[in-house]
């Protein structure tokens, strides 16, 4: 089957392959042995010179309780290529109860819903503002690297309250000293 990927494609496939009432009872009856048994799903792909495939599994029973009825999502990467595949069901538990038999005796089509997903490119980062951040800081640092005024001028701020406290201190006599 070939399909082209677009932003958002949905689709319903019916499969080449239908199963016989036999078969999908085997598969019942294989169920019923081993509970913990997987359904498989294998997607190959090609893009350009690429092929390649992902594998997705599922509980066996998940997919016989809905009788082959599945959706499968299948995540595209921003170059089109395949990155990832799953399979969801109606159903989220199994127990042997919900699995039954078929009514009739005819083969059983089922039906699978594919959908599939590209990712969407996040905001790209700010560079050009980014540089011209960088510019300014390059030259604020070039500009106090080449001050070549006094010291007393570059450092006034610091030097002011210093003085300020020394003075306020000589202005009064130690009155603690208890004069005799």
């Amino acid at each position: 089957m070939n399909i082209r990927s677009s932003h958002s494609a949905s689709l319903e496939v019916v499969p080449s392959r239908t199963l016989s009432s036999q078969q999908y009872e085997r598969l019942i009856e294989e169920f019923r042995l081993n509970a913990h048994s997987y359904y498989t799903l294998k997607v190959n792909f090609k893009h350009r010179l690429l092929q390649d495939y992902v594998m997705t599994s599922i509980p066996m029973c998940l997919v016989v309780q809905t009788r082959f009825q599945y959706m499968i999502d299948l995540f595209l990467n921003e170059n089109g290529y395949i990155v990832s595949a799953h399979i969801a069901t109606n159903n989220a538990t199994c127990t042997t109860l919900n699995v039954s038999t078929l009514d009739t005796k005819n083969d059983l089509t089922y039906k699978v819903s594919l959908r599939l997903q590209s990712s969407d490119n996040g905001p790209q980062p700010e560079i050009q503002h980014f540089l011209n951040k960088l510019k300014r800081e390059k030259e604020a640092k070039l500009n106090t690297d080449s001050d070549n005024r006094p010291f007393v001028l570059k450092y006034w701020k610091y030097l002011l309250p210093i003085v300020i406290i020394f003075l306020v201190q000589g202005a009064f006599p130690d009155g603690g000293s208890g004069g005799r």
